[in-house]
């Protein structure tokens, strides 16, 4: 596995800087986004055959990331279709100026960068989302993404599958080998540290909307489905089981109730009913993490969450300035720094307070949000739904998720959630190509706004 882990690095390794100077640079990126999806496997291998620098575990995804800021960024902005500079833009460029000064920050309040790399590597996806508003102005490319998205989570399903039953084990770097101990349950293994679990919540949603919306790819649509609905309920992972529910609740509620939708969340349902049926016939207990297991029992008062809570009010007690725009990265590290402080959440909206302040808060919330109800007026449009439901229902569930867990500030699952935000501040860009001029002034003099949101 080793020798086909080199390989396949290699290969991908000279064949992307000549992509990022073609058209082609859209396959580098998607490559990027779906290899930092499953980037602890391939932090393991790295671990395995020495290419790991100090205590930082890299993969063929960080030169991935190198070459499309450094090249596909500056090439494919000539490219884009006819797109202006929005208020999205703004707010996560603000973002980017934030780490910034949260690296200086962190290496000021430390004295050292010991600690700060590590920190940074939850955000270092970031400017992703100005590689993929450019690349992804067209609609045949977002289709195309979404394509890759159905066909990527078969791959990944069988891969879980592989792991969960112990038929594959692959290695895992220094750190969160030592958490394995953690996620092993009865004979079945869960999957939470070898992959980016809520890509099955993306798949579903995309899936789901090319049943709805689409005339074409609707089997594979549906295999997708399948596959998103039994990894879903075999990650044993309760903010999964929710990010699902809104889904649900989503195609019921953003979609407009229609009938087909209905139909779609009555066949989810039937999915995982029957999934649960076989794993339970074949002996796997998939309910043994909250029935058996040691931690059973343990409230919320208490528990990790609750002291994150806490760390959160006792850090901005003791350093009241970083309320502005942020902790510092690595000050967890620091001895003089607040007692159980950290740098990680299971809570996007507490990760954004701590480590960007308020406005790094606002900026985060204006993102999520403004994506969820931006171009709901052009859904109607079947080929506008297929474009921007998926979207709306991912991070609709988003919303919900991040209550509970990290989804944007982890690396496994940020570059995703970038993109898809990217293909979100696209709305314009779709809209003009889907809707000739006439239609376009047509819903302007019915009320319809175009740059609403």
């Amino acid at each position: 596995m080793n020798a086909i882990f080199i390989g396949f690095s290699a290969i991908i390794a000279l064949v992307s800087p000549f992509l990022c100077f073609v058209q082609a640079r859209k396959y580098t990126l998607y490559t990027f986004v779906f290899l930092t999806i499953i980037s602890p496997i391939l932090w393991g291998y790295t671990a395995t055959v020495g290419l790991q620098i100090g205590d930082f575990t890299w993969s063929i995804a960080d030169i991935l990331l190198v070459l499309l800021l450094l090249i596909a960024f500056p090439l494919s902005s000539q490219y884009a279709w006819r797109r202006n500079v929005s208020f999205m833009d703004f707010s996560v460029l603000m973002l980017v100026i934030l780490c910034l000064i949260n690296i200086a920050v962190g290496r000021y309040r430390m004295g050292s960068f010991g600690g700060v790399l590590t920190v940074l590597r939850y955000f270092m996806c970031i400017p992703v989302y100005f590689v993929a508003v450019n690349i992804l102005s067209r609609v045949e490319d977002v289709k195309l993404f979404y394509l890759w998205i159905m066909r990527f989570i078969i791959f990944v399903f069988l891969l879980h599958m592989l792991i969960a039953l112990k038929i594959y084990y692959p290695p895992l770097s220094y750190g969160l080998s030592d958490r394995l101990e953690y996620i092993e349950y009865q004979e079945f293994l869960r999957s939470a540290i070898y992959f980016f679990e809520p890509f099955y919540i993306t798949a579903g949603c995309v899936s789901l909307c090319y049943i709805m919306y689409a005339s074409s790819k609707k089997k594979l649509a549906i295999i997708a489905l399948a596959c998103s609905a039994v990894g879903a309920l075999a990650t044993m992972t309760r903010g999964i089981y929710g990010g699902l529910f809104l889904v649900l609740l989503g195609v019921v509620g953003l979609a407009k109730g229609k009938i087909r939708g209905m139909v779609i969340v009555l066949m989810i349902v039937a999915i995982v009913f029957v999934a649960f049926q076989i794993a339970q016939s074949m002996g796997v207990n998939l309910l043994y993490r909250f029935t058996g297991h040691k931690m059973v029992g343990q409230g919320f008062v208490g528990g990790t969450r609750w002291s994150e809570f806490a760390s959160i009010a006792e850090s901005f007690d003791k350093a009241p300035a970083a309320l502005l725009s942020g902790q510092g990265f690595g000050v967890m590290h620091n001895p003089r720094a607040a007692r159980n402080q950290r740098s990680y959440f299971h809570n996007d909206y507490l990760m954004a307070l701590y480590s960007f302040g308020i406005i790094g808060l606002a900026c985060f919330l204006y993102l999520l949000f403004s994506s969820i109800l931006r171009g709901h007026m052009y859904c109607k449009n079947k080929e506008m739904a297929l474009l921007l439901m998926p979207i709306r229902l991912i991070l609709f569930a988003t919303a919900g998720m991040c209550i509970f867990n990290s989804q944007f500030w982890v690396y496994k699952g940020s570059a995703l959630l970038m993109v898809l935000l990217a293909i979100s501040s696209n709305t314009k860009c779709y809209i003009q190509q889907a809707y000739t001029e006439e239609e376009l002034l047509y819903n302007f003099a019915e009320g319809y706004e175009l740059y609403a949101v």
